[in-house]
């Protein structure tokens, strides 16, 4: 177990609680008399991914092979669609590189 498989998972569940105190499916609105806790949830968030965001970059291949073993085992990000564009840009810039590094 890696650190950033725990602030993985931590992220998750951190999203997972944010949408159950939100009133729409996008996370944008807190539920009527949840304001506090969602609140909380999406600080919590947003402190994760920078952690996230600090840990040493490894290479795109690296990266994807991880992510595909990750997705094997069961382990994903369940990420809600606001943050699934970030994951499909990051993916999309590692695939060009591996392009590159391919030509």
């Amino acid at each position: 177990m890696t650190r950033e498989t725990i602030l993985k998972k931590a992220l998750e569940m951190a999203h997972h609680n944010l949408y159950c105190t939100s009133e729409d499916y996008l996370m944008t609105r807190p539920r009527a008399g949840q304001e506090t806790d969602y609140a909380e949830y999406a600080a919590e968030a947003e402190i994760l991914k920078e952690w996230l965001a600090e840990l040493p970059m490894q290479d795109a291949t690296a990266r994807f092979q991880r992510d595909l073993q990750d997705a094997k085992d069961g382990i994903c990000e369940g990420e809600i669609i606001t943050t699934r564009r970030e994951e499909i840009e990051r993916l999309q810039a590692e695939l060009a590189q591996i392009e590159a590094a391919a030509n």
